[in-house]
């Protein structure tokens, strides 16, 4: 048997013609008749002024956002120095800011230093800030030189008011006054260490190595330092009355 030719042909086209265009075979193509809608001109302008407005909104949020973290990183910052900043009063007019920075040098590692003059009375005393690395080192600098002489007057040394850890420490220490001239470091421990473990007692001294009248205690503990105050104070140390306070 022959093989099947196939469908008969039509002008080129199986019988029946081309295949007519429309249905789904043209859901692709245009549509001639079809509206083309335009937008309205004014709502497109209040669309443009809406989303302008908006990201003048959210820049200036972010603005605000930055400056915040920028205050807050430069808030740290001062905080970390001010932690380990001391004040030194009673300086001699003739110390000079190099020799501020040999003797607390020989503590710790200081960060930096600044003395202030009062100009107008240049034989006046001065002060300095002193700022050390490391905030412990801080706190065995006023241990170890407070009432040091340099150039013949006692150094006096206290935290900055803006050390959250100087406050603290503050509370812990306290200051003996009217002291005996004879008493040595360890009368003066002995008298306060029924009121809680002591980290350091220590009395000043002159040039002559005698107690100048006064000294201080540095407990572990605030509430030990709170019942050394309300206890201690007016009363008998050898055979002098004593004064117990806290530097405010």
């Amino acid at each position: 048997m022959p093989p099947y030719p196939g469908p008969p042909f039509l002008d080129g086209y199986p019988l029946g013609g081309p295949p007519q265009m429309g249905g789904e075979q043209n859901m692709g193509g245009p549509r001639p008749n079809a509206p083309f809608l335009m937008a309205d001109p004014r709502e497109t302008e209040r669309t443009v002024e809406e989303l302008t407005r908006a990201k003048e909104r959210l820049t200036a949020e972010l603005d605000s956002k930055e400056r915040t973290i920028a205050e807050l990183l430069e808030k740290c910052a001062r905080m970390q120095v001010n932690e380990a900043e001391l004040h030194v009063h009673n300086i001699h007019p003739d110390v000079t800011q190099a020799q501020i920075l040999e003797k607390f040098s020989s503590i710790g590692q200081v960060s930096s230093t600044e003395i202030s003059r009062d100009l107008s009375t240049p034989s006046s005393t001065a002060s300095a800030t002193v700022s050390f690395k490391h905030a412990e080192d801080a706190e065995r600098a006023i241990d170890t030189l407070y009432g040091e002489r340099m150039k013949g007057e006692p150094i006096r040394i206290f935290w900055s008011p803006d050390s959250e850890r100087g406050r603290l420490n503050n509370l812990r220490r306290v200051f003996v006054m009217n002291l005996e001239r004879d008493i040595d470091d360890d009368a003066l421990r002995h008298h306060f260490e029924g009121f809680g473990p002591i980290v350091v007692a220590r009395v000043v001294r002159s040039q002559d190595e005698r107690c100048v009248g006064f000294g201080f205690v540095r407990f572990e503990g605030v509430g030990d330092a709170d019942k050394a105050v309300a206890e201690m104070n007016k009363t008998v140390l050898l055979s002098k009355t004593i004064a117990v306070y806290r530097h405010k």
